[in-house]
């Protein structure tokens, strides 16, 4: 694994799999975050400059990863319900922080 910032690493899903496999770890132990963004050249900077989209927050990483965790659980539970517009979870983070 890489440690991204403190508290927070990124590794392989074949790799975390094994180590779950070899009770090294447990499912729980990991959070699975997927998804995409991008930008053309100088656009993520604008957006910056503009101060309306972006907003830049130092926090300890144990809160962000607190506040994910909880928020898969919560997301599990609307989804079975069928009530999940996908916004919910980024809102509850970004209170979080803000």
């Amino acid at each position: 694994s890489r440690e991204i910032i403190r508290g927070v690493y990124l590794m392989d899903f074949k790799k975390g799999r094994e180590i779950v496999k070899r009770g090294e770890a447990r499912t729980t132990d990991f959070l699975l975050i997927v998804g995409y963004c991008g930008w053309g050249p100088g656009q993520l900077q604008s957006e910056l400059d503009r101060g309306d989209t972006w907003k830049m927050a130092s926090v300890d990483s144990q809160v962000i990863i607190r506040e994910l965790r909880e928020e898969a659980l919560e997301m599990r539970a609307m989804t079975q319900l069928g009530l999940d517009d996908g916004i919910a979870s980024w809102r509850h983070l970004y209170a979080a922080v803000d």
